[in-house]
């Protein structure tokens, strides 16, 4: 069904002919041809060929196809989160067996920058396909995993490490991209969280399964084992994703996306895909966030993950802040932006941003800090405080589940996020009255089960607004600029925090116990025996430990205020279904002069 454009019912005059071209770009994804893609600031024949050829194949996709495909991505997110529970063990296995941290700074650099990786890759999958950056991104795994298990020094875990934590990056990423494209708005809530289904259940097998094979194989063999098992479970999701483009070539819809890139020369080739995958906006962005996000990975790593920020740790982040207008400055002349600036500028859009950062900056100060805070103030042992702390991931995916029902009647988004904003607020003042006192974990369990379940209410119906107010062209690009944006909050709250455990607990335990207090700073836990409960340096410890927790929920509460600011400005479209809205009802959300001259 076909989109009108926005000016389609005016008047047609010579002097408007120009503007009537530029309009031409408005058309609806469904009813464009190649060439009704170019505008003023195309290189090429297509703008997103990925997002036109799975609109094309749209009316050939059965229940039994979509199931199919949504089947292959549970199935390839189970192999992946398992995977990654375990390569945590064989790294410090491999580390062991090395005599050596294999380059741990570096590993931890490695892994937060490539949260950053994920609107290039997101840019690569609409160029060429997402079956072809799926076939990537699974190279980059099985490689890196082959490297890793080969190893016999430490460079060479830190190369195949990196390879697999690229593939691993735009799997996440690819995998949500594939499931906004086979299905509706009204049902992305249920279906994005697939990938997610895995944590409710793997958090149990992982004790027993993961002990095993950790028993029972070296972690050479445990290694070699996964390389043989992506590719069987990538299977089912290659094959349905390949049949459908096969149907789509059958039933004669793909000469409404082939490209023309063969016909051309090899060098006027290159300069097309050189514009298309916005090369320049792409370094602008990795080198801005990817100074700005150093620092953190650097520090943590070091002095036995010391948390004693000082102020050339700062310095890059600066740095890095300040490319930000750069980019933005860029991208609003680029030929094929990453996102068009228009859509930045809509509330629509930074609402939900907004949304997703201040939540992971008030999730990064209350949740790595709990297990110890848990041990120590509380004196509880190590299995009450791993299940305790592990209580709110559990409870997102299932608040989710059932909000994605609800949302699926409803259809609307808005009032759920605002609500989750509510509830987490009611669970950090029970965090900050159930401060350290003893007998109290109970009010801790209840304030992070509704913790849990306000992540839920807000979290996932924030990237379904978000990809709700965009065309399916740049559903791909916003998913992951979320998905980088998600990862700074989180970077930004753990730098902060660092900085509270220096100010608010080490340098006070240090002050209140003196040399004494260098084992309660270095290792908190070994004392815990020869000091219990009633002890008078324990006593003094567990003080500083509560009033530790309770600056940083009053933090974490201040931040969630944020969270409720920008839920507010969250637009509240009636979710269709359809992938997308249809581009009037974008377009009529929309202030036209941000609209004017950017597409």
């Amino acid at each position: 069904m076909a989109t009108p454009v926005a000016a389609a019912n005016r008047p047609s005059t010579t002097a408007e002919s120009e503007q009537k071209e530029s309009a031409s770009t408005e058309v609806s994804i469904h009813s464009r041809s190649p060439r009704s893609y170019q505008g003023r600031h195309s290189y090429g024949d297509t703008v997103s060929y990925a997002a036109v050829r799975i609109e094309a194949a749209t009316p050939l996709i059965s229940t039994g196809n979509r199931v199919c495909i949504l089947l292959g991505v549970l199935l390839l997110s189970w192999v992946y989160d398992m995977d990654y529970r375990l390569r945590r063990t064989y790294i410090r296995l491999a580390s062991k067996e090395m005599a050596g941290q294999p380059h741990v700074v570096t590993l931890n650099v490695i892994r937060i920058l490539c949260l950053i990786i994920d609107p290039a890759a997101a840019k690569l999958s609409d160029v060429f396909g997402r079956l072809e950056i799926l076939l990537v991104t699974l190279a980059f795994t099985v490689g890196g995993t082959m490297i890793t298990a080969a190893a016999s020094k430490t460079d060479t875990v830190v190369v195949g490490n990196t390879f697999y934590e690229i593939g691993n990056r735009m799997a996440t990423l690819i995998l949500h991209v594939i499931i906004a494209d086979v299905t509706s708005l009204r049902g992305r809530l249920l279906f994005i969280l697939i990938p997610d289904i895995p944590n409710l259940v793997n958090f149990w097998v992982y004790s027993r399964l993961g002990h095993l094979m950790i028993v029972k194989l070296s972690w050479h063999t445990g290694l070699w084992l996964w390389c043989a098992v992506y590719p069987i479970c990538a299977m089912p999701l290659v094959y349905f994703m390949w049949q459908l483009r096969r149907k789509t070539k059958i039933a004669g819809l793909h000469q409404n996306y082939k490209k023309s890139l063969p016909e051309r020369g090899i060098l006027e080739s290159a300069k097309i895909l050189f514009w298309e995958l916005d090369a320049i906006g792409n370094l602008i962005f990795l080198i801005g966030f990817g100074v700005f996000l150093s620092p953190f990975a650097v520090k943590i790593s070091e002095d036995n993950g010391s948390l004693n920020w000082k102020n050339k740790y700062f310095a890059p982040m600066v740095i890095g802040a300040l490319i930000l207008p750069v980019w933005v400055a860029y991208e609003r002349r680029a030929p094929h932006p990453m996102v068009p600036v228009y859509i930045l500028k809509d509330r629509a859009a930074w609402g939900p941003l907004g949304v997703t950062f201040f939540g992971l900056f008030a999730w990064a100060l209350e949740g790595p800090f709990l297990y110890p805070v848990l041990r120590i103030a509380f004196d509880l042992n190590d299995y009450e405080s791993k299940v305790i702390a592990s209580i709110y991931d559990y409870n997102v995916t299932v608040s989710a589940l059932i909000v994605g029902a609800v949302v699926y009647r409803l259809r609307r988004l808005k009032w759920f996020i605002l609500t989750g904003t509510l509830i987490s607020l009611i669970s950090y003042a029970l965090m900050i009255y159930f401060q350290g006192e003893l007998g109290t974990q109970n009010g801790v369990v209840a304030s992070q089960l509704l913790m849990g379940i306000a992540a839920g209410f807000f979290f996932v119906p924030a990237l379904v607004s978000l990809q709700a107010c965009v065309k399916h062209e740049h559903v791909a690009v916003i998913t992951g600029l979320n998905c980088t944006i998600s990862g700074i909050g989180n970077a930004c709250g753990s730098m902060a925090l660092a900085s509270f455990a220096d100010y608010l607990l080490m340098k006070k335990i240090y002050k209140e116990l003196g040399e004494a207090g260098r084992k309660w700073a270095e290792q908190p836990f070994l004392p815990l025996p020869q000091h219990p409960v009633g002890d008078h340096e324990r006593h003094i410890v567990n003080l500083i430990y509560k009033h530790f927790q309770r600056v940083r929920c009053f933090a974490g509460g201040a931040m969630t205020i944020a969270v409720g600011i920008f839920a507010f400005c969250v637009r509240n479209p009636r979710l269709s279904d359809t992938p997308t809205l249809p581009y009037d009802v974008i377009r009529k959300h929309r202030d036209h002069r941000d609209h004017d001259g950017e597409e």
